[in-house]
């Protein structure tokens, strides 16, 4: 007859090592998969930049962080605020502010290169960078003579 210890025995070394790997690697796909959805963010609020500006990747980008440091909020989080704007039209004041006078910086002549303009599927809101002042819907370019 065998008898059954029911106290548990102690872990291996192999087992210890396998717990120790298996917990790296969770945090490992965790930290991951916040990058990259914080980098998805951080890549939408520049496409929203580039339709609202009509200026280029590189120009988006710099208006994104020059609008992070000024505003004094993380740059993520200024992302995700213009993300929310494209879907909503609400935008908090300081952001609202920052991206007012970058877009109008920004389209100003010398400063940055204005992307080539392709017929958008509906209008988009830019900032009247004339008049500096509130949002306004901007069409397509015409095609009649």
């Amino acid at each position: 007859m065998t008898s059954h210890d029911p106290r548990p025995q102690p872990a291996t070394d192999e087992q210890v090592s396998a717990a120790r790997e298996k917990a790296y690697l969770e945090a490992q796909v965790a930290h991951l998969s916040q990058v990259v959805h914080g980098r998805a963010v951080v890549d939408q609020a520049v496409g929203v930049l580039l339709v609202l500006g009509r200026i280029t990747p590189a120009g988006a980008w710099d208006v994104l962080r020059e609008m992070s440091m000024r505003a004094g909020i993380p740059l993520r989080q200024v992302a995700g605020h213009l993300v929310a704007y494209a879907r909503t039209g609400e935008l908090p004041d300081a952001v609202r502010g920052e991206l007012e006078r970058h877009i109008g910086a920004a389209r100003q002549p010398g400063r940055m290169r204005a992307a080539p303009r392709s017929a958008p599927d509906g209008p988009p809101s830019v900032p009247d960078a004339a008049e500096g002042g509130p949002m306004k819907t901007v069409g397509p370019p015409s095609t009649h003579q």
